[in-house]
């Protein structure tokens, strides 16, 4: 049976098995002008299947002391009791069912002695491939007494639900927790398609109740899970969420099977590069570039074998002539709605199995792989939360936290160059800077002290400065900012070695060994930085808002790896973990690259 046949059946089953809760009906009546805000919420109102019906809904102040703020969505049934209001919200794709720790709502019915009351249902993919194949549907009824003109809240995630197919042998005459069901579908994730949001509040149209003339509303619903902790408070204005919703990246294309596996050492020779995608919608376009090298500075396309475009499922693959070396896949899935899925994977090619991304067989450390690591990852989020450049030039490229106006500002003629190593001893700190209009301003730090170097330039839009300073062995940074008569400002941070020994430098020794001490601090930088940054992690229980955070509370620290041994040594599989963890976190946050074909709602992202 196909994907498209599958789903029809279930959404005719639920219809059935609904005079209990009713067909998807047609005739989809939308409710809410183009001028209120609804955050990602959609509003309709549609026939039961029984025949047509009216049912109204109306964003209102009240009634009574709404739980959050003044007011709420209010729903109402005509007097043939054969509307349905539908609220939808189809954004919450790809959470895992076990990862919601949060689900709750709360109702006012106006209409005095009965049971009906606001009712919950969730569309569940499972078997992974992002359509819905099941439904979770939540009664109040069923968990509680219906009181009504009083607000009530019902915690959905702790009640008791029940499934249209039966599934887990949760029936609406035997609902069972979500604990029952999840023993048997693990790995159950919320699902949207036409029709089957991930999360819809409804009334009417449910059997066993009676619904004509019903008055009733909605407010407060909170959801955590999946990274995502966001409450919807509906107001005369629309909706106010305390959290942003999760980018509509999630939707849209998903790869699985990657070969090589991300992260894995093949030996050389014909290596085969393959992917499986399924697709809610047609698959339109598939592509693919193979990079080399640890900054995957150079890159190739590569010739893809695709079979299934048109359709829902389709697999790509080729197998290119490799030698040894580090290579980074990057493809790119459209579908037809224009939905895109970008999906970033590397690989090592080596007659050593043993052989990883920045270790050897017997635990070398790859020099050149960490450091360049290392310096991307540091370069590019001192950008990303304050608009610090690495090179002097501005970088759209890259999201950034920073209000920027660079304007045509632009540093070069760092002095010494970006993470030279030098001897100790009078050393020259000098950068130019150029501007379309004339530079009012421009200053030098070295390690966190403004110097007062010289100035002078050909013009007053080139300037170079410049001073000497006497330094001894150890690790310096310097900072440049430059501001012109328009008001452009851009900063620019480099640094740089001082040592007895050329071959030293911030995170190595001369002889190619791993500095414990200072690579401990970078990490350990970094990994509290964004733990912060993304989730309100913070690393000392405190709120750091000089550190922009996507997050809008605050969460203890939590405990850190060990990268090293009290005796200075190594551990290679702590430090990969972390590196490997840094770099897809990283692409996905700033360019919504996936690491493994799968959307990441948990991790906030700039992408859209």
């Amino acid at each position: 049976m196909t994907r498209r046949h599958t789903l029809a059946v279930i959404q005719w089953l639920a219809a059935m098995i609904l005079s209990l809760v009713g067909a998807f009906g047609a005739f989809g009546i939308p409710v809410v002008s183009a001028a209120v805000n609804t955050d990602g919420w959609e509003l309709e109102a549609v026939a039961c299947p029984s025949g047509g019906g009216l049912a109204v809904g109306e964003f209102v102040g009240g009634p009574a002391i709404p739980p959050s703020g003044s007011g709420s969505l209010e729903i109402r049934i005509a007097s043939d009791g054969k509307g349905w209001f539908q609220v939808r919200y189809p954004q919450l794709t790809n959470i895992p069912l076990s990862s919601i720790t949060t689900l709750q709502y709360s109702t006012y019915v106006e209409t005095p002695n009965t049971s009906a009351a606001p009712y919950l249902t969730l569309s569940i993919d499972l078997t992974g491939d992002g359509t819905p194949d099941d439904q979770l549907i939540f009664e109040p009824s069923q968990n509680g007494t219906v009181t009504s003109q009083t607000w009530q809240t019902w915690d959905a995630l702790n009640g008791l639900w029940w499934s249209p197919n039966g599934t887990a042998g949760l029936t609406r005459d035997h609902p069972q927790p979500l604990s029952t069901y999840l023993a048997q579908n693990p790995t159950a994730r919320l699902a949207s398609a036409s029709g089957m949001p991930s999360l819809m509040l409804a009334a009417g149209c449910l059997s066993g109740y009676t619904w004509n003339n019903w008055q009733g509303s909605i407010d407060n619903v909170t959801f955590s899970g999946g990274g995502i902790t966001t409450t919807w408070d509906f107001e005369p204005t629309g909706v106010i969420s305390t959290a942003p919703p999760p980018p509509p990246l999630v939707a849209g294309p998903i790869l699985s099977t990657l070969t090589p596996k991300p992260w894995t050492t093949v030996s050389p020779g014909n290596v085969q590069i393959a992917f499986t995608v399924v697709s809610p919608n047609p698959i339109t376009a598939v592509t693919a570039i193979l990079a080399t090298g640890p900054t995957a500075s150079t890159s190739q396309p590569l010739t893809m074998q695709v079979n299934g475009l048109g359709t829902f499922q389709a697999q790509a693959s080729t197998m290119p002539s490799l030698q040894p070396g580090l290579y980074t896949v990057r493809v790119t899935v459209q579908d037809s709605q224009g939905h895109v899925r970008r999906t970033t994977w590397p690989f090592v090619v080596s007659t050593n199995l043993g052989d990883s991304w920045w270790f050897l067989a017997d635990g070398t450390p790859r020099r050149d792989v960490i450091e360049a690591t290392l310096r991307s990852l540091v370069e590019a989020f001192r950008w990303h939360l304050y608009g610090e450049t690495w090179d002097g030039q501005s970088h759209a490229d890259i999201p950034t936290h920073a209000s920027l106006n660079p304007g045509a500002i632009h540093f070069d003629g760092f002095a010494p160059d970006r993470y030279a190593t030098l001897p100790p001893g009078e050393i020259q700190l000098a950068i130019h800077v150029t501007a379309d209009s004339p530079l009012r301003d421009v200053t030098l730090w070295l390690n966190g002290q403004p110097l007062s170097p010289e100035k002078g330039g050909p013009s007053e839009t080139s300037l170079a400065i410049f001073t000497t300073q006497p330094l001894t062995a150890g690790s310096y940074g310097l900072r440049a900012t430059a501001i012109d008569a328009a008001g452009h400002q851009l900063t620019t941070t480099w640094s740089f070695m001082v040592s007895n020994d050329p071959g030293e430098s911030a995170w190595f020794f001369g002889n190619g060994t791993l500095k414990a001490a200072t690579t401990t601090r970078t990490l350990k930088a970094l990994v509290e930085a964004f733990r912060w940054h993304l989730w309100g992690i913070s690393w000392d229980g405190q709120p750091h808002p000089d550190l922009p955070t996507h997050a809008t509370t605050v969460s203890p620290a939590q405990p850190l790896p060990t990268w090293f041994d009290s005796n200075g040594q190594p551990n290679p599989q702590a430090l990969s973990d972390t590196l490997r963890s840094l770099v897809e976190v990283f692409r996905w946050h700033f360019w919504g690259e996936s690491w493994d074909g799968q959307p990441h709602p948990e991790v906030p992202t700039h992408a859209s």
